[in-house]
Protein backbone atom coordinates (compact mmCIF):
# COMPACT_ATOMS: atom_id res chain seq x y z
CA UNK A 1 0.00 0.00 0.00
CA UNK A 2 1.01 3.69 -0.56
CA UNK A 3 0.48 6.37 1.31
CA UNK A 4 1.22 10.08 1.27
CA UNK A 5 3.77 11.97 3.64
CA UNK A 6 1.47 14.32 6.05
CA UNK A 7 2.14 17.82 5.49
CA UNK A 8 4.30 18.50 8.42
CA UNK A 9 6.78 16.43 6.81
CA UNK A 10 6.61 17.26 3.30
CA UNK A 11 7.32 21.08 2.73
CA UNK A 12 5.37 22.41 -0.34
CA UNK A 13 7.91 22.21 -3.37
CA UNK A 14 9.94 25.56 -3.17
CA UNK A 15 11.24 26.54 -6.56
CA UNK A 16 14.25 29.20 -6.11
CA UNK A 17 14.52 30.72 -9.56
CA UNK A 18 18.40 33.32 -10.08
CA UNK A 19 16.82 35.19 -12.77
CA UNK A 20 19.56 38.03 -12.13
CA UNK A 21 22.01 36.44 -11.04
CA UNK A 22 24.83 34.59 -13.74
CA UNK A 23 24.46 31.32 -14.44
CA UNK A 24 26.94 28.74 -12.81
CA UNK A 25 26.86 27.17 -15.96
CA UNK A 26 26.34 26.86 -20.05
CA UNK A 27 23.78 30.22 -18.91
CA UNK A 28 21.39 27.67 -17.36
CA UNK A 29 19.18 28.95 -15.05
CA UNK A 30 19.17 27.52 -11.59
CA UNK A 31 16.54 25.63 -9.20
CA UNK A 32 16.49 24.55 -5.98
CA UNK A 33 13.58 22.61 -4.88
CA UNK A 34 12.82 21.08 -1.54
CA UNK A 35 11.78 17.34 -1.50
CA UNK A 36 11.62 16.49 2.33
CA UNK A 37 11.55 18.48 4.89
CA UNK A 38 14.03 17.03 7.46
CA UNK A 39 12.82 19.84 10.15
CA UNK A 40 15.23 21.35 12.83
CA UNK A 41 17.04 18.58 15.33
CA UNK A 42 16.06 18.74 18.77
CA UNK A 43 17.68 17.11 21.85
CA UNK A 44 14.28 14.75 21.59
CA UNK A 45 13.25 14.64 18.06
CA UNK A 46 15.11 15.02 15.11
CA UNK A 47 14.54 13.41 11.49
CA UNK A 48 17.13 12.45 9.04
CA UNK A 49 17.04 11.14 5.48
CA UNK A 50 18.79 10.11 2.37
CA UNK A 51 18.45 10.38 -1.21
CA UNK A 52 19.05 6.52 -2.84
CA UNK A 53 18.88 7.61 -6.46
CA UNK A 54 17.52 9.81 -9.45
CA UNK A 55 15.76 7.43 -11.74
CA UNK A 56 18.04 8.46 -15.42
CA UNK A 57 14.42 7.51 -17.50
CA UNK A 58 11.49 9.56 -15.59
CA UNK A 59 13.70 11.63 -13.11
CA UNK A 60 12.03 10.78 -9.94
CA UNK A 61 13.67 10.79 -7.30
CA UNK A 62 13.79 7.88 -4.36
CA UNK A 63 14.98 7.82 -0.66
CA UNK A 64 14.41 6.94 2.74
CA UNK A 65 13.18 9.30 5.31
CA UNK A 66 13.76 8.52 9.48
CA UNK A 67 12.17 9.90 12.31
CA UNK A 68 13.90 9.52 15.75
CA UNK A 69 12.33 10.25 18.93
CA UNK A 70 14.20 9.81 22.46
CA UNK A 71 11.97 9.30 25.38
CA UNK A 72 13.10 10.52 29.35
CA UNK A 73 15.15 7.77 30.18
CA UNK A 74 17.01 7.96 26.57
CA UNK A 75 15.81 5.35 24.85
CA UNK A 76 15.24 6.23 21.22
CA UNK A 77 12.64 4.75 18.69
CA UNK A 78 13.63 4.83 15.00
CA UNK A 79 10.79 4.72 11.99
CA UNK A 80 11.67 4.63 8.84
CA UNK A 81 10.28 4.11 5.28
CA UNK A 82 11.13 4.99 1.65
CA UNK A 83 9.77 7.67 -0.53
CA UNK A 84 9.15 8.55 -4.00
CA UNK A 85 9.11 12.26 -5.07
CA UNK A 86 7.95 12.57 -8.32
CA UNK A 87 6.90 16.18 -9.80
CA UNK A 88 6.64 17.68 -6.52
CA UNK A 89 4.13 14.51 -5.09
CA UNK A 90 6.02 12.26 -2.49
CA UNK A 91 4.70 8.85 -2.17
CA UNK A 92 6.08 7.39 0.90
CA UNK A 93 6.28 3.64 0.86
CA UNK A 94 5.35 1.21 4.16
CA UNK A 95 6.55 1.85 7.83
CA UNK A 96 9.76 0.11 7.98
CA UNK A 97 11.13 -0.06 4.68
CA UNK A 98 14.31 1.59 3.16
CA UNK A 99 14.50 2.49 -0.43
CA UNK A 100 17.98 1.68 -1.77
CA UNK A 101 17.83 2.15 -5.84
CA UNK A 102 15.69 3.47 -8.42
CA UNK A 103 15.59 3.65 -12.45
CA UNK A 104 13.31 2.90 -15.33
CA UNK A 105 10.01 3.63 -13.02
CA UNK A 106 11.39 0.48 -10.61
CA UNK A 107 12.68 0.95 -7.00
CA UNK A 108 14.23 -1.62 -4.89
CA UNK A 109 14.90 -1.61 -1.12
CA UNK A 110 14.52 -3.57 1.60
CA UNK A 111 12.17 -4.40 5.17
CA UNK A 112 14.67 -2.62 7.76
CA UNK A 113 12.89 -5.96 10.09
CA UNK A 114 13.91 -8.58 8.38
CA UNK A 115 16.37 -7.88 5.49
CA UNK A 116 13.92 -8.98 3.69
CA UNK A 117 14.48 -7.06 -0.19
CA UNK A 118 11.64 -5.62 -2.04
CA UNK A 119 10.87 -4.34 -5.81
CA UNK A 120 8.37 -1.52 -6.17
CA UNK A 121 6.70 -0.47 -9.64
CA UNK A 122 3.64 2.35 -9.46
CA UNK A 123 1.04 -0.22 -10.47
CA UNK A 124 2.60 -3.33 -8.85
CA UNK A 125 3.32 -1.73 -5.71
CA UNK A 126 5.58 -3.71 -3.52
CA UNK A 127 6.36 -7.14 -4.08
CA UNK A 128 8.81 -9.30 -2.09
CA UNK A 129 12.00 -10.47 -4.15
CA UNK A 130 13.59 -14.50 -3.37
CA UNK A 131 15.13 -14.51 0.12
CA UNK A 132 19.01 -13.94 0.63
CA UNK A 133 19.16 -11.58 -2.48
CA UNK A 134 20.68 -8.33 -2.22
CA UNK A 135 20.46 -5.85 -4.45
CA UNK A 136 23.76 -3.22 -4.98
CA UNK A 137 22.28 -1.29 -8.47
CA UNK A 138 19.76 -1.05 -11.08
CA UNK A 139 20.24 -0.64 -14.79
CA UNK A 140 19.66 2.66 -16.13
CA UNK A 141 16.11 1.15 -17.78
CA UNK A 142 15.55 -0.52 -14.96
CA UNK A 143 15.48 -3.96 -16.44
CA UNK A 144 18.25 -5.64 -14.78
CA UNK A 145 19.68 -5.71 -11.17
CA UNK A 146 23.08 -6.50 -9.87
CA UNK A 147 23.51 -7.70 -6.95
CA UNK A 148 23.99 -11.16 -4.53
CA UNK A 149 23.00 -14.19 -3.88
CA UNK A 150 24.11 -15.22 0.25
CA UNK A 151 24.00 -18.85 -0.92
CA UNK A 152 26.43 -17.76 -3.86
CA UNK A 153 28.77 -15.37 -1.66
CA UNK A 154 31.95 -15.89 -4.18
CA UNK A 155 30.32 -14.78 -7.37
CA UNK A 156 28.05 -11.58 -8.48
CA UNK A 157 23.90 -12.01 -8.91
CA UNK A 158 22.58 -10.93 -12.49
CA UNK A 159 18.40 -10.44 -11.76
CA UNK A 160 16.46 -10.01 -14.82
CA UNK A 161 12.85 -10.88 -15.82
CA UNK A 162 12.63 -13.10 -12.55
CA UNK A 163 16.04 -15.25 -13.42
CA UNK A 164 18.87 -14.80 -11.28
CA UNK A 165 22.53 -15.46 -13.05
CA UNK A 166 25.74 -15.53 -11.92
CA UNK A 167 28.80 -13.92 -13.04
CA UNK A 168 32.24 -14.62 -11.26
CA UNK A 169 35.59 -12.91 -11.91
CA UNK A 170 38.74 -14.61 -13.80
CA UNK A 171 40.83 -15.24 -10.22
CA UNK A 172 37.61 -16.13 -8.38
CA UNK A 173 37.91 -13.68 -6.01
CA UNK A 174 35.03 -12.19 -3.29
CA UNK A 175 33.40 -9.99 -5.35
CA UNK A 176 30.34 -7.21 -5.06
CA UNK A 177 29.21 -5.39 -8.18
CA UNK A 178 27.81 -1.89 -7.76
CA UNK A 179 26.31 -1.01 -10.83
CA UNK A 180 25.69 -2.45 -14.38
CA UNK A 181 25.27 -0.62 -17.67
CA UNK A 182 22.44 -0.94 -20.75
CA UNK A 183 24.58 -3.27 -22.15
CA UNK A 184 25.39 -5.33 -19.38
CA UNK A 185 28.86 -4.26 -18.42
CA UNK A 186 29.58 -4.49 -14.63
CA UNK A 187 31.89 -2.29 -12.11
CA UNK A 188 32.07 -3.13 -8.37
CA UNK A 189 35.09 -4.48 -6.71
CA UNK A 190 36.34 -7.83 -5.38
CA UNK A 191 38.88 -8.91 -2.47
CA UNK A 192 42.66 -8.74 -2.98
CA UNK A 193 44.60 -10.14 0.03
CA UNK A 194 43.42 -7.52 2.81
CA UNK A 195 42.18 -5.67 0.47
CA UNK A 196 39.57 -4.78 -2.08
CA UNK A 197 40.18 -3.57 -5.89
CA UNK A 198 37.89 -1.70 -8.49
CA UNK A 199 37.54 -3.68 -11.39
CA UNK A 200 34.70 -3.36 -14.79
CA UNK A 201 33.77 -6.44 -16.09
CA UNK A 202 33.38 -4.90 -19.98
CA UNK A 203 32.25 -5.96 -23.72
CA UNK A 204 29.46 -8.76 -22.90
CA UNK A 205 31.80 -9.40 -19.62
CA UNK A 206 33.74 -11.39 -21.58
CA UNK A 207 36.76 -8.50 -20.78
CA UNK A 208 38.19 -7.85 -16.69
CA UNK A 209 40.19 -4.39 -16.17
CA UNK A 210 41.84 -4.42 -12.58
CA UNK A 211 41.11 -1.02 -12.48
CA UNK A 212 42.83 -0.66 -8.66
CA UNK A 213 46.20 -2.22 -10.51
CA UNK A 214 46.42 0.98 -12.66
CA UNK A 215 45.67 3.31 -9.70
CA UNK A 216 48.74 4.94 -7.37
CA UNK A 217 49.52 3.11 -4.76
CA UNK A 218 49.06 -0.50 -3.56
CA UNK A 219 45.95 0.60 -1.82
CA UNK A 220 41.99 -0.55 -1.50
CA UNK A 221 39.33 1.13 -4.17
CA UNK A 222 35.97 0.88 -5.02
CA UNK A 223 34.25 1.29 -7.82
CA UNK A 224 30.84 3.17 -7.57
CA UNK A 225 29.19 3.74 -11.19
CA UNK A 226 29.78 2.47 -15.07
CA UNK A 227 27.83 4.54 -17.60
CA UNK A 228 27.45 3.41 -21.05
CA UNK A 229 30.15 5.16 -22.44
CA UNK A 230 32.27 2.31 -19.75
CA UNK A 231 33.45 5.16 -18.26
CA UNK A 232 33.90 3.85 -14.45
CA UNK A 233 33.64 5.97 -11.22
CA UNK A 234 35.07 5.61 -7.71
CA UNK A 235 37.22 5.94 -5.17
CA UNK A 236 40.49 5.07 -3.73
CA UNK A 237 41.95 4.86 -0.36
CA UNK A 238 45.78 6.44 0.47
CA UNK A 239 48.05 4.63 3.30
CA UNK A 240 46.20 7.54 5.72
CA UNK A 241 42.99 5.68 4.64
CA UNK A 242 41.87 9.47 3.12
CA UNK A 243 39.88 9.26 0.08
CA UNK A 244 40.72 10.22 -3.66
CA UNK A 245 38.12 9.79 -6.30
CA UNK A 246 38.87 8.91 -9.94
CA UNK A 247 37.30 7.84 -13.28
CA UNK A 248 38.33 5.21 -15.79
CA UNK A 249 37.86 5.09 -19.49
CA UNK A 250 39.04 1.51 -20.97
CA UNK A 251 39.09 3.28 -24.62
CA UNK A 252 42.31 5.24 -23.59
CA UNK A 253 43.66 1.60 -21.67
CA UNK A 254 46.36 1.33 -19.20
CA UNK A 255 46.21 5.04 -19.29
CA UNK A 256 42.85 5.75 -18.71
CA UNK A 257 42.66 6.72 -14.97
CA UNK A 258 42.34 10.03 -13.85
CA UNK A 259 42.60 11.00 -10.62
CA UNK A 260 39.93 13.53 -9.69
CA UNK A 261 41.58 16.53 -7.56
CA UNK A 262 39.29 18.96 -5.56
CA UNK A 263 39.10 22.62 -4.90
CA UNK A 264 42.29 22.46 -2.12
CA UNK A 265 45.72 21.39 -2.29
CA UNK A 266 46.27 17.95 -0.50
CA UNK A 267 43.20 16.99 -1.37
CA UNK A 268 40.56 14.14 -0.12
CA UNK A 269 37.80 13.52 -3.08
CA UNK A 270 34.86 11.34 -2.32
CA UNK A 271 32.52 10.21 -5.13
CA UNK A 272 29.36 9.03 -5.19
CA UNK A 273 27.36 8.59 -7.74
CA UNK A 274 27.87 9.50 -11.76
CA UNK A 275 25.63 10.04 -14.78
CA UNK A 276 25.21 8.21 -17.93
CA UNK A 277 26.87 11.69 -19.55
CA UNK A 278 29.63 11.52 -17.28
CA UNK A 279 29.38 13.77 -14.77
CA UNK A 280 30.42 13.14 -11.22
CA UNK A 281 29.20 14.02 -7.84
CA UNK A 282 30.58 13.81 -4.42
CA UNK A 283 32.64 15.89 -1.97
CA UNK A 284 35.78 17.87 -1.52
CA UNK A 285 38.12 18.45 1.40
CA UNK A 286 42.03 18.15 2.30
CA UNK A 287 44.38 16.98 4.84
CA UNK A 288 43.91 17.59 7.95
CA UNK A 289 40.01 17.63 7.43
CA UNK A 290 39.82 20.06 11.15
CA UNK A 291 41.09 23.18 8.82
CA UNK A 292 39.10 22.13 5.63
CA UNK A 293 35.27 21.99 4.98
CA UNK A 294 33.76 19.36 3.22
CA UNK A 295 32.22 20.50 0.24
CA UNK A 296 29.74 19.05 -2.39
CA UNK A 297 30.66 19.07 -5.67
CA UNK A 298 30.52 18.42 -9.08
CA UNK A 299 33.34 17.29 -11.95
CA UNK A 300 32.66 17.74 -15.29
CA UNK A 301 33.61 15.49 -18.48
CA UNK A 302 37.10 16.59 -18.09
CA UNK A 303 37.26 16.39 -14.66
CA UNK A 304 37.68 19.64 -13.78
CA UNK A 305 36.14 20.28 -10.00
CA UNK A 306 32.98 22.86 -8.80
CA UNK A 307 31.31 23.52 -5.86
CA UNK A 308 27.68 23.36 -5.92
CA UNK A 309 26.36 26.99 -6.40
CA UNK A 310 25.76 29.35 -4.01
CA UNK A 311 21.66 30.30 -3.82
CA UNK A 312 20.25 32.35 -1.37
CA UNK A 313 18.41 31.12 1.64
CA UNK A 314 20.18 27.54 0.95
CA UNK A 315 23.26 25.91 2.15
CA UNK A 316 24.20 22.53 0.43
CA UNK A 317 25.72 19.57 2.56
CA UNK A 318 26.13 16.84 -0.24
CA UNK A 319 25.78 16.13 -3.69
CA UNK A 320 24.82 12.51 -3.74
CA UNK A 321 22.92 11.66 -6.88
CA UNK A 322 23.31 12.91 -10.46
CA UNK A 323 21.43 12.26 -13.57
CA UNK A 324 20.04 14.38 -16.42
CA UNK A 325 22.09 17.38 -15.11
CA UNK A 326 20.09 17.00 -11.96
CA UNK A 327 22.00 17.00 -8.73
CA UNK A 328 20.44 15.75 -5.03
CA UNK A 329 21.18 15.79 -1.96
CA UNK A 330 21.17 17.11 1.61
CA UNK A 331 21.18 20.64 2.87
CA UNK A 332 20.06 22.98 5.32
CA UNK A 333 17.38 25.43 3.52
CA UNK A 334 16.43 28.39 5.81
CA UNK A 335 16.35 27.22 9.41
CA UNK A 336 15.82 23.49 8.86
CA UNK A 337 17.35 20.73 6.86
CA UNK A 338 16.17 19.49 3.16
CA UNK A 339 16.60 16.99 0.66
CA UNK A 340 17.26 18.67 -2.52
CA UNK A 341 16.30 18.42 -5.70
CA UNK A 342 19.00 21.13 -8.24
CA UNK A 343 18.73 21.61 -11.29
CA UNK A 344 20.46 24.15 -14.25
CA UNK A 345 23.73 23.13 -12.86
CA UNK A 346 24.52 21.57 -16.71
CA UNK A 347 23.52 22.72 -19.87
CA UNK A 348 23.07 19.50 -21.69
CA UNK A 349 20.11 19.00 -18.91
CA UNK A 350 17.71 16.33 -20.43
CA UNK A 351 13.93 17.53 -19.75
CA UNK A 352 12.11 14.29 -19.47
CA UNK A 353 10.03 14.24 -16.31
CA UNK A 354 10.78 17.59 -15.39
Amino acid sequence: MNIRMSAARIAAVVCVALSSAPAWAGGASLYAEEIVNLGTPTPTHYNDGFVAGIDPITNCIGGTFTTTTIDPKGNATMISHGFIWNRGVVTALPTGTSLQHIAGGVATGIWLSTGQEFMWTPLGGITPMPSRITFTGLSPDGTTGIGCNWAHPMVMMIYNGGQQKFAALPNSAIVSGNSINLAGDIAGQYSFGKQVRAFALIDARKKFVDIGALLPGNVSSVAIRINGEQQVAGYTYDSSNNTHGFIYNPINGAAGVKMLAGLYPRSITLVTDQSEDGYVVGMSSAYPTTNYPVVPVVWDRNGACSSLPSITGWTFLSAGRIANGIVAGEAWHGNHRALFRLTGLIPEEATAGK
